[in-house]
Order: C-alpha cells, then sequence, then structure tokens
C-alpha cells in the first residue's frame, strides 16, 4: 500500500511526520509541498519512501538547502511547480464547454468532510483506479 501526504499546514520545518501517522506507520511515496518554507524541502526528502514523487508547489523566496546525495539515494523523482498559464485554463474550459472533453468519467461520489479520511485511504490503495 501507498501512503500521499498533502503538506500544506506546516508553521514549522519539524512539522513534517516522518512517517505519516494513521497510514499504518508508512513514509509517503507522494508529497505535495504548498508551504514554501526553507528547510522543508530537505525534510520532505529525508520522510519519503525510496523512489517517492515530491511535486513542489509552495514558493519558497528565500534560498533552500538540498542535500543532494540523500535524494539520489533515494531516487526521488521532483517536479517544481507553480501553477498552469491562463491560456492552458481557457484551452481546457474551452474544451470542456464545447463537449470535446468529456468530464463524466471524472466525477467521484459527493463526500462530506467526515469521509475525507476514508476516501484518502481508498485512493492509496493501489488497485484503486
Amino acid at each position: 500500500m501507498k501512503a500521499a501526504y498533502i503538506l500544506s499546514n506546516a508553521v514549522q520545518v519539524g512539522d513534517i511526520p516522518d512517517p505519516v501517522p494513521g497510514k499504518g506507520n508508512r513514509c509517503p511515496n507522494l508529497v505535495y509541498e504548498c508551504v514554501g518554507m526553507p528547510g522543508i524541502f530537505q525534510q520532505i526528502v529525508k520522510s519519503v519512501a525510496f523512489g517517492a514523487r515530491i511535486v513542489m508547489g509552495g514558493c519558497c523566496m528565500q534560498p533552500e538547502e538540498l542535500l543532494v546525495f540523500s535524494a539520489q539515494m533515494k531516487c526521488l523523482n521532483v517536479q517544481f511547480a507553480l501553477g498552469e498559464e491562463p491560456s492552458d485554463m481557457e484551452q481546457a474550459l474551452r474544451a470542456i464547454a464545447d463537449g470535446t472533453v468529456d468530464v463524466t468519467p471524472w466525477l467521484g461520489t459527493r463526500i462530506g468532510l467526515n469521509g475525507v479520511g476514508q476516501s484518502l485511504e481508498q485512493m492509496s490503495d493501489p488497485r484503486s483506479p
């Protein structure tokens, strides 16, 4: 089983769980970083599983230190992202509006806040669609 973690509310570097509580004490293999604080990147590298993917979406406007060797030894995949271009959004919305792209298969079940934990657990199952 895989574990995913979305990092969006850390207030200091030590806030990143290692391993993720409530997920069988597994290390995450997918992390979306949305904080953008110095020191977070290296701690994520330290806490993820071998072969994990890290998506750096937070905007850190200060120098960030990374021990590259630790990321190499885990064969990590790091993607830096900031957001989409306005033209990408326009093209996507136009394709949906004119019926070129049918989004009905993308729609899932509506859940309340109480169902989020169970839904995340189901999505982390490798047999999930």
